[in-house]
């Protein structure tokens, strides 16, 4: 595997690089991943121990998956991702996990829905179909935390100790899986008005969390025309809901 090197400002050695990952922002955890997979066999222990956090899982299998890019690896990370108990671990990382198997083995990954049934449709491979750009790669990732921290965000400890379920927008998972995350925000921004998903992250007063507010980080700038950032701001703004960056 090619080494890319460390992102400027970025410790090299591995244990440094765990570190720094484990403790950085969740929508800037992704400029790790090339710096750890460039470590190859020597990173997959960390990372198949970060499967089951529910706060770095996400992260783990996208490096996992980056490191099996080698072929010298692609068995002992087939063997760490087949190793997780999806009874251990949320209906998402079980998906994502099932899902980069799939990609990894050159087979089409199928999402398991909410009642735990095969989607109909299989999900294409994205962004294997053509090539995108770091930062392409990088909001993408992003798109998809979005799901997974909403769904946690909305997650409720009932008065008997029992959890209620969060918010968990498999149609904009499968939306994000299918067109990939660029594309499928610049679908969302054409579209009147706002998704029930935004709706319900209104409810929670965790606007913060949205596609929309996504789209206004500063790093993302280059990646969208002025118009869409108005319409991403607009919809905020008649919200109530002002970014700390905008």
């Amino acid at each position: 595997m090619a080494d890319t090197g460390p992102v400027m400002g970025q410790p090299d050695g591995l244990d440094q690089l765990l570190e720094a990952a484990s403790a950085a922002d969740p929508s800037m955890r992704i400029q790790f991943r090339d710096p750890i997979a460039a470590h190859g066999a020597s990173a997959i222990p960390q990372l198949r121990r970060w499967l089951v956090d529910p706060r770095l899982s996400a992260f783990a299998v996208r490096t996992l998956e980056k490191i099996a890019a080698d072929p010298s690896n692609r068995r002992t990370v087939l063997e760490a991702l087949g190793s997780l108990d999806p009874r251990g671990v949320s209906e998402w990382t079980s998906r994502d996990v099932a899902d980069a198997s799939a990609r990894i083995t050159g087979k089409a990954p199928r999402s398991v829905g909410a009642g735990g049934h095969a989607g109909r449709e299989p999900v294409e491979q994205w962004p294997g179909s053509r090539v995108v750009s770091p930062l392409e790669l990088r909001f993408h990732d992003a798109m998809l935390d979005v799901f997974r921290l909403a769904g946690e965000a909305t997650r409720r400890t009932r008065s008997d100790g029992t959890i209620e379920r969060g918010y968990w927008a498999s149609y904009f998972l499968r939306g994000v899986r299918n067109h990939g995350g660029l594309d499928y925000a610049h679908q969302l921004l054409r579209k009147q008005g706002t998704t029930d998903g935004f709706q319900r992250l209104k409810e929670e007063g965790r606007l913060d969390l949205t596609m929309e507010a996504l789209v206004l980080r500063p790093e993302y700038t280059s990646l969208f025309s002025d118009e869409e950032r108005r319409v991403a701001a607009h919809r905020l703004a008649e919200a109530g809901y002002q970014p700390p960056h905008g």
